[in-house]
């Protein structure tokens, strides 16, 4: 799933030829940011303190990058 993402991820960058149309790509890449976004949520309520400290940041990082690639 996580090369899927990054695929994604790389073609809305303009790095990748894009595999599908440009509206297709960038609605799987909001799609992507929303999960990746309630991802980082659910990473900050966690009862484990590795999540919330090392997983949250990461997570965040990455949907930031997800939201700025799609717009």
């Amino acid at each position: 799933m996580q090369i899927l993402f990054v695929c994604v991820l790389l073609q809305l960058g303009g790095f990748l030829p894009l595999w599908v149309s440009p509206k297709a790509a960038k609605i799987t890449g909001i799609v992507m940011a929303v999960y990746l976004s309630l991802n980082c949520c659910m990473n900050a309520f966690s009862k484990s303190k590795k999540e919330r400290f090392i997983m949250t940041p990461l997570s965040l990082i990455v949907a930031i990058s997800f939201w700025f690639a799609v717009f």
